[in-house]
């Protein structure tokens, strides 16, 4: 029996360009976040907004960020391939 995750998909070097970096402008991006086909995600169009009201909260608070490099990210193996930590570093914003 072979495991092979959706989430590896957008991980192949050979279809993405440095695909472990997060490049929200690769063009083009053919990833399947949410899935292809039959299992597509129905509630993938709510999922973009929350990501994209998110994202956007969160850069007008915390406009410069980095990875904390001493701690490098954990992930669990899986279907999803989930985050378990992500440290990051920041100045805090001058109130």
């Amino acid at each position: 029996m072979v495991l092979l995750p959706l989430v590896l998909a957008g991980r192949d070097d050979t279809a993405f360009p440095n695909a472990a970096t997060v490049d929200f402008a690769r063009e083009p991006n053919r990833h399947i976040s949410f899935g292809i086909g039959a299992h597509l995600c129905p509630g993938m169009h709510l999922a973009r907004i929350e990501l994209r009201i998110f994202l956007e909260e969160w850069l007008a608070i915390i406009p410069d960020f980095t990875i904390d490099l001493n701690t490098p990210p954990v992930t669990r193996a899986g279907l999803f391939w989930p985050l378990k930590s992500l440290n990051l570093v920041w100045t805090p914003k001058a109130a």
